[in-house]
């Protein structure tokens, strides 16, 4: 589903974050994006969502060579993907309900499909009691539960976390992954960057690891290995 070929990515300075990394990633892996800070984890997950280019090579995604898409067909394209931040990014004036249904508005969906589908998302991640709750009434745990629903909401194909359990607990942490362990169940591609290497241990599932910008091991069955 996703190809990177020969990707390197330089900026202005001249230093490469990301140097002639080739990567594929089938539909419905979960993969763990493990390295140090600085590895390049975050650029690799901007070269995918196309919030930055390549400076040579390419990224597909399917049969779509996203390093040519114009601004309208990247916002086009963005929404088969739902990002998940370790800061959470929630709308600070808009309930839990009203947050996750932005991100169906935003994708141009009916008010049927909303009344439908987020009391859906928010019962699987376990806040349908708190739908009305607004930023500041929640808990770390609970604010990333919500980053999930807005993520999920609109199905997409993929789903990119890029340290979702930085900010919490190890018991929130655990909670966290059990829930997109469950989207990972029901077809979805999550790539998954962390630090928490007891969280990717536990995951048994495949690690790709990056150290300064090349990919130094794949394992399909890996541990956190640095």
């Amino acid at each position: 589903m996703l190809y990177l070929d020969n990707v390197s990515k330089s900026y202005d300075y001249g230093k490469k974050t990301i140097r002639e990394i080739t990567l594929s990633i089938d539909r419905g892996e979960f993969v763990s994006i493990v390295g140090y800070s600085g590895a390049g984890k975050t650029t690799l997950l901007k070269l995918v969502l196309g919030e930055i280019k390549t400076t040579s090579g390419q990224v597909y995604f399917d049969s779509t060579n996203i390093t040519k898409l114009n601004h309208i067909q990247l916002n086009k394209y963005r929404r088969n993907i739902g990002v998940i931040f370790q800061d959470f990014r929630l709308i600070a004036n808009k309930t839990v309900f009203e947050n996750v249904a932005f991100a169906m508005h935003a994708a141009g969906k009916s008010e049927i499909d909303v009344e439908k589908d987020v009391p859906h998302v928010l019962k699987l991640v376990g806040l349908w009691e708190k739908r009305n709750a607004f930023p500041n009434e929640l808990s770390g745990g609970e604010k990333q539960r919500v980053a999930i629903a807005r993520a999920i909401v609109n199905n997409p194909d993929l789903i990119i976390a890029d340290e979702p359990t930085g900010n919490l607990d190890p018991v929130n942490a655990v909670d966290i992954v059990d829930i997109l362990k469950k989207v990972n169940s029901f077809g979805t591609t999550v790539i998954l960057a962390t630090h928490d290497k007891g969280i990717v241990n536990t995951l048994r599932k495949r690690v790709v690891t990056i150290d300064r910008g090349k990919i130094t091991r794949d394992d399909k069955d890996g541990t956190f290995i640095l």
